[in-house]
């Protein structure tokens, strides 16, 4: 039995008195399938994400060096960038999208439990090689899910849920994460290096099949038939691409500005766990205590901003919380303490939440409906560009004038991404358009 309800930012919900999964009231069979089985495959992509957080943390340990933590970060990102217009003219053209997102999605997260088997049996000194090669071989799998994650998505959150449903199937996904990265900090604090981490990697192989089985169930609307286009060079394809996208100016501002905040934000990712591990000297148990508390203010974070995205619009959520997003690093370098430290993580978190849902919300309004998924490609394709060179230009900085100026330097890029990406969002928003969600 259900009990009708509506959801803080107005749209119409249901909730099984049973269940923590939420279900549109007025929905179809298919759309209610679609709400549960996204937020299914979320509970288990939140032990996920929990357990890869310590792969960076198993690096620094074992003694690799700034480019090496940084090479982590920009491999999955290489992957993207590098296949994402090929893989988007290949998903054009299949029949439906949502295979390629759910084994895309289960070859990528195998990364987890490969690097857990080079721990448990390679020898000492190959395991760093070895880690970085499983994670660039994932990240070519993983491509295909980054790439089509947002035409899956939008298709399955339909025109009216998309700020609740994404916001609930992240805070659920977040909230397992929270408990998660808890239990793994304090087991790897007690287990025997670099055991611990082995364990916990290969048995990351059980939510990786769990959540594949839920992602293959989606069910979004097939692509209409494409006809095969004539083999033409890549010379003309270039600039027939560019004739394409030319036209399309609110995207490209977008995707400008977008590139350069994400830049700034990724060359602070490989510098966090070198700053946890060789400034603080931070214990497993505390690393767990610090993705525990991001993972819970992220959860908060998508259940509370709804509100006022809707009340006032996704240019100004993006105004504080990408501001939040890019100050972090700067903040992080002037915590002493281990409360500080937390606060701030806290912060930053909660930030992300509302930067998350704000975003998506602006790239499907700049986005032609009819070439989704070729131009989330080429968004996709910049940001992953950033993703490429960013952890590498903020490890080499880190070698060269230390974690705290660079961390520093990060903020700054991060800062000018912040301040200029609301503003277009801002302008070039649709008349009579704000956030698509559906009233009862």
């Amino acid at each position: 039995m259900t009990e009708p309800a509506r959801a803080a930012d107005g749209s119409p919900v249901s909730r099984r008195r049973s269940s923590i999964f939420v279900r549109p009231v007025d929905g179809t069979a298919e759309q209610t399938h679609n709400w549960v089985a996204s937020q299914q495959e979320a509970l288990f992509f939140g032990s996920l994400e929990a357990a890869y957080a310590f792969i960076a943390v198993l690096l620094v340990r074992l003694g690799a060096s700034n480019l090496e933590v940084g090479m982590l970060t920009a491999l999955p990102n290489l992957a993207v960038f590098l296949l994402a217009v090929p893989f988007a003219s290949f998903v054009q053209t299949r029949r439906n999208a949502v295979p390629w997102y759910a084994r895309g999605r289960a070859l990528g997260q195998l990364v987890i439990p490969a690097v857990g088997l080079v721990v448990l049996f390679a020898p000492g000194d190959l395991v760093i090689p070895l880690a970085l090669i499983c994670a660039a071989v994932c990240a070519v799998f993983q491509a295909f899910a980054d790439l089509v994650f947002w035409v899956v998505m939008d298709g399955v959150n339909g025109p009216g849920g998309r700020y609740h449903l994404l916001g609930h199937r992240l805070g659920l996904k977040m909230g397992v994460a929270a408990g998660t990265q808890a239990a793994i900090g304090t087991f790897l604090t007690r287990a025997p290096f670099p055991l611990g981490y082995g364990l916990v990697f290969v048995t990351a192989t059980v939510p990786v099949l769990l959540g594949f089985r839920y992602s293959r169930t989606l069910r979004i609307p097939d692509n209409p038939p494409a006809e095969r286009p004539p083999t033409i060079s890549w010379r003309h394809r270039g600039a027939g691409l560019w004739h394409e996208v030319s036209g399309e100016r609110r995207f490209l501002a977008f995707a400008g500005v977008h590139t350069l905040f994400t830049f700034g934000v990724r060359m602070a990712l490989p510098l966090l766990p070198l700053w946890y591990v060789r400034e603080l000297a931070a214990t497993d148990a505390f690393i767990g205590l610090v993705g525990t508390v991001a993972a819970a203010m992220t959860m908060a974070g998508y259940f509370l901003w709804r509100r006022p995205a809707r009340r006032f619009g996704g240019a100004r959520i993006l105004v504080p919380t990408t501001l939040g997003v890019a100050l972090f690093p700067l903040a992080l370098t002037l915590a002493h303490t281990d409360l500080a430290v937390l606060a701030f993580v806290g912060v930053y978190a909660f930030c992300i939440a509302g930067m998350d849902l704000a975003i998506f919300d602006a790239l499907m309004n700049v986005m032609p409906a009819h070439r989704m998924v070729r131009f989330a490609a080429l968004d996709t394709g910049a940001v992953n560009f950033a993703g490429v060179v960013a952890p590498l230009v903020g490890a080499v900085l880190a070698s060269a004038i230390g974690l705290g100026p660079a961390l520093v330097a990060a903020a700054a890029v991060g800062l000018l991404g912040a301040v200029s990406l609301p503003l277009i969002v801002a302008g070039r928003r649709p008349r009579g358009r704000r956030l698509p969600l559906r009233r009862g």
